[in-house]
């Protein structure tokens, strides 16, 4: 959160929501779509390698995906302003992009 409000960012409707009853999952941040589904956004650490867990979380997101929800997952590993610029729709362009 801290990221996205330093940088500029379109901030999110939610925090830590679980957006349908039918998934078994909790976003970290959740982004309202005006007439469909809200964009789900997964902010993966480092446990998030382990492939048990990768599994779940595989199934969990495509089980979102099915009912129209956007999936968006942010890794620990990569630049966050990269794969926010990847998606400007959602996060709208930062102040260093922008």
């Amino acid at each position: 959160m801290d990221f996205l409000y330093r940088g500029g960012y379109k901030l999110p409707d939610v925090a830590q929501n679980r957006p349908t009853s039918e998934v078994a999952s909790q976003p970290d941040f959740y982004y309202e779509r005006e007439g469909v589904p809200g964009a789900c956004i997964f902010v993966d650490g480092s446990d998030h390698v382990d492939p048990a867990r990768q599994q779940r979380d595989t199934a969990a997101r495509t089980a979102l995906e099915d009912l129209g929800h956007r999936v968006i997952t942010i890794r620990f590993d990569r630049p966050r302003e990269e794969q926010a610029a990847q998606h400007p729709d959602i996060f709208g362009v930062g102040k260093e992009s922008g």
